[in-house]
């Protein structure tokens, strides 16, 4: 359940958090009324989670995912065509693929971590 885990309090906390780290993070805040698409790999790729996210008054479309070298990837693309739809789109994507490539999240002595989806005992 991505929308869930996106609305998820320690997720929102550590949004909160890296905001409140970089004086350039963009405003984003996870949607979650649904729209959430896995999409399945090809050969030579895993596949990607589409999700919407709020970047200040722009919708966008996000497309997360990893590439070949593990490194976590992630792209927005908005609704309309206007400059401001296309800055928030042109930052948000590289500010949510940090945001991934470095979430830890601490599940009471479990750590979750986007790279490779793992979980380790503390």
């Amino acid at each position: 359940d991505w929308d869930g885990f996106l609305l998820h309090p320690l997720m929102r906390e550590a949004v909160a958090a890296r905001q409140a780290l970089d004086p350039h993070a963009p405003a984003l805040t996870f949607s979650g009324g649904g729209g959430t698409m896995l999409l399945p790999g090809t050969p030579g790729s895993d596949g990607a989670v589409l999700f919407p996210v709020r970047a200040a008054k722009t919708e966008l479309s996000a497309e997360l995912r990893q590439d070949a070298s593990g490194r976590v990837v992630c792209s927005c693309s908005a609704g309309g065509a206007d400059e401001a739809a296309s800055s928030a789109a042109a930052s948000a994507g590289p500010w949510l693929a940090r945001l991934f490539e470095t979430l830890v999240l601490d599940l009471d002595g479990c750590e979750l971590s986007f790279r490779s989806l793992r979980v380790e005992p503390d």
